[in-house]
């Protein structure tokens, strides 16, 4: 990913999520209101392990054990024009970019 935003002369930020993790606050800026599941990584073995009913759980309640675990955060996570798109792809970043 990183390669490809060079190669477009994007100007970026990179984060490392596990050695800066997201705060409550911050993390409910970055969804904007959306449902915390549109950046969940529903393949992360976290889920199974901290035994996460997907269908019951509260966003509230996601959004604090977000923060506990970041490994259940979809990455990356890329802001483009104050879109988020999590688990981005070159294809997708493309769509955004035209």
């Amino acid at each position: 990913m990183r390669e490809f935003l060079l190669h477009k002369k994007i100007t970026f930020t990179v984060r490392d999520f596990f050695s800066d993790p997201f705060g409550q606050a911050e993390l409910c800026k970055l969804l904007k209101g959306k449902s915390p599941k549109e950046i969940l990584s529903v393949r992360s073995p976290s889920i199974k392990s901290l035994g996460l009913d997907l269908a019951t759980i509260s966003d509230e309640s996601l959004i604090e054990i977000m923060i506990k675990e970041p490994r259940l955060l979809r990455r990356p996570i890329v802001i483009i024009n104050g879109v988020i798109v999590a688990g981005a792809n070159e294809k997708t970043l493309l769509g955004l970019l035209d």
